[in-house]
């Protein structure tokens, strides 16, 4: 005040005028009494929770690929319903309650389904960009601007919505604050997870996987690849197939043979007439030989034209020594 009046006095006795300098413009109105870091706090807490619930109601985990894209995509404008349904039972979420807001409409009226319909519709292209990185950017940037001059947002505007600061208290800025930091990486990861998950699947992102290196299922795989096959005239080989007490079975059907020409002395001539040959077929060098060299054993079963188990033939790892 004294250094004001020395530089009048001063002013005066130059023979100059002091010309007071202009006000400053007053701060734009203030129309929303909620932060805009607060509201972003708010929507990161209730995204961690909204999204396992759209993501379920979208199937995101029953398919793959672009599929899953699209679903997970489609978790956003299923999140915001299933949040209009928590706002118009409570009026509040579990991130608002956090933060100490809520929502109201215009005038601090209750909310109806038609505004939050329309807040919903204009909030996913307006606010989140049609979930798209780069415009949620941008609106993100857009509502910060808006805030800083004291402009309500589109959704609120137009869908005749208010937030409101509930919870008056300074303690609901530390409690968001924390459960954000909690909630924002946990749905991040989780995006992330199944996001690789479903390219994983679609085959989009390949991983290497190690050769076989067991001889055994190898021989068996091609075996079962020429299968069926016919081996001589009425003797058909089927299949091959490796069982878990070391053996590799090789099923055969004799095509005119059936179960109701054979009886039990049958089956016991049978073994008994293949038994030679089919040890010394197994000892030649090849495929079956290999098996036999990885301790495995043969079993030969033969089988009638109606499936039914005529005999067996069993070659063991020694049987060749």
């Amino acid at each position: 005040m004294k250094r004001t009046q020395r530089r009048e006095s001063a002013a005066q006795r130059r023979g100059v005028a002091s010309v007071p300098s202009p006000p400053l413009p007053p701060p734009p109105p203030n129309l929303s009494e909620v932060p805009l870091a607060l509201r972003l706090q708010a929507r990161i807490i209730d995204g961690a929770w909204l999204f396992p619930i759209a993501a379920w109601l979208c199937g995101v985990w029953q398919v793959s690929g672009w599929a899953q894209l699209l679903a997970l995509w489609a978790t956003m404008p299923v999140s915001l319903l299933v949040e209009g349904l928590v706002l118009l039972a409570w009026q509040r979420t579990p991130g608002r309650w956090l933060a100490g807001i809520g929502l109201l409409a215009r005038g601090r009226r209750p909310l109806s389904v038609r505004r939050l319909l329309r807040r919903a519709a204009l909030l996913m292209t307006r606010g989140l960009g049609w979930g798209l990185p780069p415009l949620m950017w941008l609106r993100v940037r857009e509502m910060q601007v808006r805030a800083e001059a004291g402009r309500p947002d589109p959704w609120d505007l137009f869908g005749g919505t208010q937030v409101v600061l509930v919870d008056p208290r300074g303690a609901q800025f530390d409690r968001a604050a924390r459960a954000t930091l909690v909630a924002a990486p946990l749905g991040f990861v989780a995006a992330l997870l199944l996001v690789w998950r479903g390219w994983q699947a679609s085959g989009a992102v390949t991983v290497s996987a190690p050769a076989a290196s067991d001889p055994v299922d190898v021989i068996v795989a091609e075996l079962n690849a020429d299968a069926p096959r016919a081996l001589t005239e009425g003797v058909r080989f089927e299949s091959a197939a490796r069982t878990a007490d070391h053996a590799v079975v090789l099923r055969h059907t004799l095509l005119e043979v059936n179960r109701a020409r054979w009886t039990g002395d049958d089956s016991a001539l049978l073994e008994h007439r293949l038994q030679p040959d089919t040890l010394r077929l197994s000892c030649a060098p090849g495929q079956l030989r290999s098996v036999l060299l990885a301790g495995q054993s043969l079993v030969y079963d033969y089988l009638g034209a109606d499936g039914f188990l005529l005999g067996r033939v069993v070659i063991r790892p020694e049987d060749c020594r």
